[in-house]
């Protein structure tokens, strides 16, 4: 009698443990989680279109215009001509990435400006436009009579050297026939150094226009 409670004891047993480890393996197949849960209130999912304004990153377009924005402003009104040297510099370099207002603002520096090497880099901003134009094939005639006016007017009163001379480069990386007033002008001018600019202007000028008609 003893023997057969003590074997039924021990059936029970087996059986309680065989049922807690086949209840443990149904748990880790089908609820994984609940053994190594991870706190809801941590985790942070990416919603750029649900998130507030103020915690969404501007687009590039945004930031190419609010760079572009600020540095029109600092060609225009810094106080450091070494500021709006940079500005100056800045613009030509991201013409191609963002034209909006950029010759218009280089014009205005080109024959406002009240230091002259601020208006000399203004020219060299505008002759590196037109060489990227030509070298990119995305040369606009539009473009190039609007900066040959521009370098025509301000050579015309121009009082620094080195200034003009800057102005004749700027020229001699036009294409379009009204820049080659502005080097005719150079080759006139009181400084030798501007009439050797403006005749190394005409011989490159004038080769490149040559390899252009060829083909």
């Amino acid at each position: 009698m003893t023997k057969t409670s003590s074997k039924s004891s021990h059936g029970v047993a087996l059986l309680l443990v065989l049922g807690f480890g086949c209840g443990l393996a149904l748990m880790l197949v089908f609820e994984p989680r609940l053994l190594n849960p991870s706190p809801v209130a941590t985790e942070v999912t990416a919603d750029p279109a649900g998130a507030p304004d103020d915690m969404q990153s501007p687009s590039p377009k945004a930031a190419s215009q609010a760079a572009l924005r600020q540095s029109i402003d600092r060609l225009t009104s810094a106080s450091s001509p070494g500021e709006r040297m940079q500005a100056a510099r800045w613009l030509a370099e991201q013409f191609w990435k963002n034209q909006s207002g950029v010759l218009d603002s280089l014009g205005e520096s080109l024959t406002g400006d009240a230091d002259p090497v601020v208006r000399a880099t203004a020219a060299a901003a505008f002759g590196r436009i037109a060489r990227e134009a030509r070298e990119r094939h995305s040369q606009s005639i539009k473009d190039e009579q609007r900066i040959a006016a521009l370098l025509n007017q301000q050579f015309e009163r121009e009082g620094n050297d080195s200034t003009r001379r800057a102005i004749v480069s700027a020229a001699g990386e036009l294409d379009c026939s009204q820049a080659a007033a502005v080097i005719d002008a150079g080759l006139k001018d009181r400084d030798p150094s501007v009439k050797e600019e403006a005749l190394r202007s005409r011989v490159e000028r004038e080769r490149r226009i040559r390899l252009k008609k060829l083909g």
